[in-house]
């Protein structure tokens, strides 16, 4: 089994690889709509921090704390664990490619959300200060743009809505709500959600279609063997 997971992670990664580089093109449009669209978002960044400010004196803050705390990969252990699990119960190779793809497509949005994050150095609405001041490794509250739970959580979720919808739906529900938790949480702004947004929809298409090659790659093997 773990041959057939360090195999699976091999193809994947070169799949992934090939979709990039043979749709560059639209990739570098994708890129570039989606960060005039954050730019956008960015408009109403401060106004939404104002508005919630009353919101973090209320209970409901706790709650939205916790809604955050799904995107921490706790909710990437579970689907990926559980479509996985349920490969091997049910002897079903390509469930188990689709669960090594939506792993996949967590690590690689969230590598890019994370490389981005200490790069930018734009400081979290809690700590009031505006100033982006670039690379920043260990400082966390300097790492708001883009946000990491929502483009990993993303990242799983869009990758299994498109491979195994059944999972996918409730996965990708909470990614949303990873997304509006970290804004109400006065974690992250707006634009910051976009951007990660960004990423893990891109991310999660990649890994879709790697894992779609890879499936039918194990069939073609199969069929002549």
């Amino acid at each position: 089994m773990w041959n057939e997971f360090k195999s699976d992670v091999g193809r994947l990664l070169l799949y992934a690889r090939d979709f990039l580089r043979d749709h560059l093109r639209g990739v570098l449009v994708y890129l570039l709509i989606g960060a005039g669209v954050t730019a956008l978002v960015g408009q109403w960044d401060f106004h939404v921090r104002d508005q919630l400010v009353p919101f973090q004196q209320t209970d409901s803050r706790r709650t939205a704390i916790m809604i955050r705390r799904l995107g921490d990969g706790r909710d990437v252990l579970v689907y990926c664990g559980l479509l996985y699990t349920l490969g091997i119960w049910r002897e079903r190779r390509d469930w188990r490619v689709f669960a090594v793809a939506t792993l996949l497509g967590a690590c690689l949005s969230g590598l890019a959300v994370n490389a981005i994050r200490i790069s930018t150095g734009r400081p979290r609405p809690h700590t009031g200060k505006t100033e982006w001041i670039g690379p920043t490794l260990f400082r966390y509250n300097m790492q708001s743009f883009p946000s990491g739970h929502t483009g990993t959580s993303l990242g799983m979720s869009i990758t299994l809505i498109q491979l195994f919808p059944v999972l996918g739906v409730p996965a990708f529900a909470g990614s949303v709500a990873v997304g509006w938790a970290s804004v109400a949480a006065h974690k992250h702004y707006p634009s910051d959600i976009a951007g990660a947004v960004t990423i893990g929809l891109l991310g999660g298409v990649t890994c879709a279609a790697a894992a779609r090659r890879r499936v039918r790659e194990l069939r073609e093997e199969s069929a002549h063997s």
